[in-house]
């Protein structure tokens, strides 16, 4: 899978030296605020509603679900409705499984290097390691507190093929996302909203399988 093709398969499912959109707030500095806080949460278990709206409908696809995260390593994803699907990432392993095949699909990270760079950018999104996307982005800040920050990949970045700009907004204590907005080149816009978050909590080893019944 080409670097490219691989943006494309995150978007589906559905990114130092700062490049940085100038104005009254010092970007680097909230990034940096930003990291320090989200740095001390080491789980993340929230529920999540997902609007994507394609450039070809009018009517917008929902799904809900939870996502769970235990830095560094494991990372769930889980869809409960309308269609139920499951991706967990341990290490450099992903397994995933949706309720339409009703198979579990592996994927070596490490034979597919173009596809571990996007699970790598994923994760740095909800892990708010944003010193590493900024390499690639530019960064415009949209609100100082509580944070809202906009990331507009550079030309030579090979997210540039497929993303205009990504969007993400913090809960008041900056610990985590309440919201994380993609526009594509194509037009299509996917909006994911977080609530109930869990910060530093046990997460049931439930999370980390990849079955229907897991939770």
């Amino acid at each position: 899978m080409t670097r490219t093709g691989s943006w494309k398969a995150w978007v589906i499912f559905l990114g130092i030296t700062f490049p940085v959109v100038c104005g009254a707030s010092d970007p680097k500095a909230i990034l940096l605020r930003i990291e320090q806080k989200m740095s001390e949460v080491k789980t993340i278990e929230a529920d999540f509603t997902q609007e994507k709206i394609l450039a070809a409908f009018k009517r917008p696809l929902l799904s809900k679900g939870k996502i769970f995260i235990q830095k560094p390593l494991l990372f769930s994803w889980r869809v409960d409705a309308p269609v139920r699907y499951c991706m967990v990432i341990k290490e450099d392993s992903l397994k995933q499984w949706d309720e339409e095949t009703k198979q579990v699909q592996h994927i070596s990270l490490t034979d597919k290097p173009g596809f571990s760079d996007v699970i790598a950018q994923i994760k740095i999104w909800f892990s708010g390691e944003y010193s590493s996307l900024v390499k690639e982005y530019a960064v415009k800040v949209l609100s100082e507190e509580p944070a809202q920050l906009e990331f507009s990949p550079n030309a030579s970045s090979p997210a540039a093929e497929v993303i205009k700009t990504v969007r993400v907004a913090f809960e008041s204590d900056e610990r985590y996302l309440r919201e994380i907005y993609i526009e594509e080149k194509g037009g299509d816009k996917t909006t994911i909203t977080f609530s109930s978050a869990k910060l530093n909590t046990a997460i049931d080893p439930s999370a980390w399988e990849v079955k229907p019944d897991a939770k």
